[in-house]
């Protein structure tokens, strides 16, 4: 996770690339429920 401006910024990264997964506005309570954790 990376925080940018008032957003949250989701990745992986991997040897070559940057794969950005989400991005969430900060003021949201972000809980469990807001990910799919079976899609690994």
């Amino acid at each position: 996770m990376h925080p940018h401006g008032r957003y949250l910024i989701f990745y992986h990264e991997h040897a070559s690339m940057l794969r950005i997964e989400r991005v969430m506005h900060g003021a949201r309570d972000i809980g469990s429920d807001d990910f799919d954790v079976a899609a690994g």
